[in-house]
């Protein structure tokens, strides 16, 4: 019995060895196989961390390259004709800090016209990409889809490798632009992958990349083994600015370096097995540490979700904040713009009423001032509307018929009474300048006498000079450069580089009362640029300056349109003569307002009916019968698009003539118009003449 207790102790003890050391096996090979894969996933996460930093530069280097050379587009759509020179100058800034562009083309109608650097491209001028068959495809393809094409890497002339990049470039309206040739951008290759580490020694991973011509995974390998992308590797891709790159990399020796985990498990384990106690301890011990890998790698997460959520609410409450600044902008814009145009609109309007009585010399000589700075303050408040387009990019330019002449006199007779307060004397000077010149003459008025009024400020004694001659001119354009100098303080030249910055005055000048928000200056460099022109000064201290500005204007085949009749009388003759007698109702709340439009319309031999606010205007349209409505927008208790949809509803308000008479000279502010049923917007201020006019095309339409 003892010793079948024995033998069943035995078998108990080596069943007991037995699955213990089953256990145990099955346990090590289990724990060398987590470790390997926590390895492995390691491996990859600092792989994946390496090849995110080479991807991160080489993005910002290509893009940053590129993106430069967009200026040089602006300049050649702004100056399609320009020289060689011209083109050297404005290239050659894309060659300082950290540029990789090696040279630039530039091949209007697919041939290359310019270079920069000339020196060592020479052969290059006179290419013709049409003609040439490895550049047509490539050529054709940025033509026609009107995208920048990334040709290579690929091997150049001139030794080493680089980028072709392909721009477009299109010049004229916004709305029918022309195909004016390509831009040509060599990028140092060599240099691009030298900058984002892909060729540095210490980097622990081998890397590769493809996508030859901007193809991704479809492109050819150009750098690196072409094994990496067939084997098992980490991949990124690289964004282009069209197209992209594919990356793929390893640890340097592979995913499987010599390592003696195995040798180490199996070793402990054995171990373990001969003391019994090892096994527990070490199994214990790895447990251990992989719960306490993924609390580590949880409370990561948890922190990286964190600050996502967080810079989400950041970004958010940004984006709401400048939603409502611009909200804000917008109203503030809308609530200006009326407020200044209503009484302009009563400036102009008695100034025009005032023509129609006998008048002086002198008294026509003084309306004709106020005239023309009433017509400078309503340019002033089209400037105040023009904000957010001018940082949307989208202010545009008239193109009228320019008097240079008239254009002078009207900015001598604006600043001559203030100088002679000051004892100073304005010279005029002007070259023979062509005739029948079309551009904007607002904005050149407001430039020159931004200049001379300037001047006039800060001269105490002594001249002013206003010069205007001819740059250089062709065919089709004409340059002219306007030039303002004084007698006066003069400018230090550390402040002068500043002046044409937004918000900056110069500093050494006595009377700080002299000085205003420092935008005027900044606004001419604007516009000058906007006619194809530039702005700038020049000055000595104590002796006085000489601001300057060119512009571009075109050339007229034609003497130009004919001016419209200024008669006032003749239109409000015209007026009477087709429809006396047909009945207006004025809604307006502007008593000043209402005087004008009934005095103007009456002498024009309508009945006018004049009521304050919106809801008088309806109970009035509803009892008597109406010809035409003159409604204001902004009035008390019913504004003017709310009475507008009441009259529409009615049988006897469908088809009569709604005019809206608005301060907003917003696109947004007439949409709301027509929708709200009116027929027309008119902006004040509303000379005779356009007022006229519309009340005689809307009341035709009625009766015809």
């Amino acid at each position: 019995m003892r010793l079948q207790n024995r033998f069943q102790g035995v078998q108990w003890f080596l069943f007991s060895a037995t699955v213990t050391a089953m256990a145990l096996a099955a346990a090590a090979y289990f724990v060398e196989r987590q470790a390997r894969l926590t390895q492995q996933v390691n491996a990859e996460t600092h792989v994946q961390e390496r090849l995110s930093i080479v991807q991160a530069r080489l993005e910002g280097l290509l893009n940053e390259s590129i993106q430069l050379t967009y200026g040089l587009v602006s300049v050649i759509s702004s100056n399609p004709d320009l020289t060689q020179a011209e083109f050297e100058r404005a290239a050659q800034p894309l060659f300082h800090g950290r540029s990789l562009v090696r040279n630039i083309g530039a091949a209007p109608d697919m041939v290359i016209r310019y270079m920069y650097p000339m020196e060592g491209n020479e052969k290059a001028i006179g290419l013709d990409y049409l003609k040439t068959p490895e550049q047509r495809e490539a050529a054709l393809r940025a033509r026609d889809s009107g995208e920048l094409v990334l040709a290579g890497p690929l091997d150049l002339v001139q030794g080493g490798r680089g980028l072709v990049a392909r721009i477009p470039v299109f010049v004229g309206q916004n709305d029918r632009p022309r195909f004016w040739g390509l831009l040509s951008v060599v990028i140092d290759a060599d240099r691009l992958f030298e900058g984002s580490g892909l060729v540095d020694d210490t980097l622990p991973v081998t890397v590769a990349l493809r996508g030859k011509d901007g193809k991704g995974n479809n492109g050819e390998v150009f750098f690196g083994d072409p094994d990496l992308f067939k084997e098992k590797s980490v991949t990124r891709p690289v964004t282009l600015p069209h197209g992209d790159w594919e990356l793929a990399a390893q640890p340097i020796g592979g995913w499987n370096p010599h390592h003696n985990t195995g040798v180490i498990v199996w070793t402990g384990f054995a171990v373990a097995l001969l003391l019994c106690v090892g096994p527990m301890l070490l199994l214990a011990y790895y447990a251990a540490q992989r719960k306490k890998s993924e609390l580590q790698l949880a409370a990561y997460y948890r922190e990286l979700e964190s600050q996502v959520q967080a810079r989400t609410a950041e970004l958010s409450s940004a984006k709401e904040e400048a939603e409502a600044a611009n909200v804000a902008k917008s109203a503030f814009l809308g609530k200006m713009s009326h407020e200044l145009r209503t009484p302009l609109q009563t400036i102009l309007s008695v100034e025009q009423l005032l023509r129609s009585d006998p008048l002086t010399e002198d008294q026509l000589s003084l309306l004709n001032t106020q005239h023309i700075a009433s017509e400078h303050l309503f340019s002033v408040i089209a400037d105040l509307i023009d904000l957010s387009k001018i940082e949307a990019d989208k202010l545009e330019l008239d193109q009228q018929r320019v008097d240079v002449a008239e254009l002078l006199s009207d900015v001598v007779r604006l600043v001559e009474s203030q100088a002679e307060e000051k004892g100073l004397i304005v010279h005029v000077e002007s070259d023979r300048l062509p005739d029948n010149l079309i551009g904007d003459p607002g904005r050149l008025r407001q430039i020159l006498l931004n200049y001379a009024g300037n001047a006039v400020k800060f001269t105490d004694a002594g001249e002013i000079h206003i010069r205007t001659r001819v740059e250089w001119q062709d065919a089709s354009n004409v340059m002219l450069r306007f030039d303002v100098t004084d007698t006066g303080v003069g400018i230090p030249a550390d402040d002068l580089q500043r002046l044409f910055s937004p918000f900056e005055q110069a500093t050494n000048l006595t009377g700080a009362a002299r000085f205003g928000a420092g935008l005027g200056l900044a606004i001419n460099k604007s516009l000058a640029q906007l006619m194809g022109g530039e702005a700038g000064a020049h000055s000595e201290p104590g002796k006085g300056s000489t601001f300057w500005f060119t512009a571009r204007l075109q050339r007229s085949e034609t003497s130009g349109n004919p001016a419209k009749s200024t008669n006032r009388q003749a239109a409000l003759q015209q007026l009477r003569s087709a429809h006396e007698g047909k009945r207006v109702l004025i809604a307006e709340d502007t008593a000043e307002i209402q005087m004008i439009l009934s005095k103007i319309l009456g002498q024009a031999g309508l009945e006018v009916t004049v009521v304050n606010d919106g809801r008088e205007a309806i109970e009035q349209f509803a009892r008597t019968p109406f010809d035409l409505v003159l409604m204001d927008l902004q009035m008390p208790n019913v504004d003017g698009l709310t009475a507008t949809r009441e009259i529409r509803a009615m049988p006897s308000g469908a088809q009569v003539p709604i005019l809206a008479i608005t301060g907003n000279a917003f696109d947004g502010d007439r949409t709301r118009c027509i929708n709200a049923g009116m027929s027309d917007v008119l902006v004040k201020p509303i000379r005779v003449e356009r007022l006229c006019e519309s009340l005689a095309f809307w009341l035709s339409e009625t009766s015809g």
